[in-house]
């Protein structure tokens, strides 16, 4: 425990425990998250593992250990890397469906293992380019087999989801949700929430306190908008489960 500050290089301290050695190391190397060069932006959870990104970097635990950042080769234990196209926008959002989803100005990538043969690890991961949308830095929502996220200009939703008409796994698409109602989000979207039951809603709060909700079964081909009726000003959403 340091008690005093001395110098620059010099500091006084009390044992705690007893050390192991008194011989100083001269070789160390600072974490990858402090002030200086930044805390990571956006979290999500995937392939057993947390996933955190900042910058053009993505960093996962290890396999069902998600306190664990112990490197090394072994398929558990943990993974960084980097977005593989020349140097794009930092990361804004992550997601997770079948695939980490990577989110950040002007495109969307995908992290994946460089082959199906083994467990995505350290040594089986990379990220390739999806789409061209570009996302603002508001948390996406999940819904079975989609991503929706807000788009980088603020005034639409738009859908990641697997192409149906592709035989690849890693073919998605984009939709947007806004298309035949471009002209309902009027002001930046600020907050986007998903309700499950009874019927899949979407609540939208856009920063002039206005609430949109989106009846969404993209499997049954329903896209429907409407808005919540109410005289206050709505700042947040949040879907809480019950037993009904």
């Amino acid at each position: 425990r340091i008690v005093g500050y001395l110098s620059a290089a010099s500091v006084r301290a009390e044992c705690l425990s007893n050390m192991p050695g008194t011989n100083p190391l001269r070789s160390w190397k600072r974490g990858a998250w402090n002030n200086t060069d930044g805390w990571p932006v956006s979290v999500t959870h995937g392939f057993a593992r947390m996933w955190f990104g900042r910058g053009t970097r993505v960093w996962a635990s290890g396999s069902d250990n998600f306190t664990s950042f112990a490197g090394g080769t072994e398929a558990d234990k943990a993974i960084s890397g980097r977005l593989g196209i020349g140097s794009p926008e930092a990361i804004r959002w992550l997601g997770f469906t079948q695939h980490l989803v990577i989110g950040t100005k002007t495109r969307e990538f995908l992290g994946l293992g460089n082959t199906n043969n083994e467990a995505v690890g350290p040594t089986n991961f990379q990220t390739i380019p999806s789409q061209n949308e570009g996302g603002s830095n508001i948390m996406p929502a999940v819904v079975p087999g989609s991503i929706l996220f807000v788009h980088r200009t603020r005034r639409k939703l738009v859908q990641l989801t697997s192409d149906p008409k592709s035989v690849s796994e890693t073919a998605y698409v984009a939709v947007d949700l806004n298309r035949l109602s471009s002209d309902l989000v009027k002001n930046n979207i600020v907050r986007v929430a998903v309700q499950h039951e009874p019927e899949r809603r979407v609540f939208v709060v856009l920063d002039s306190g206005v609430c949109h909700v989106l009846l969404f079964r993209r499997e049954e081909e329903v896209v429907a908008w409407t808005t919540v009726k109410t005289d206050g000003h709505i700042e947040d959403d949040s879907v809480v489960p019950q037993n009904d």
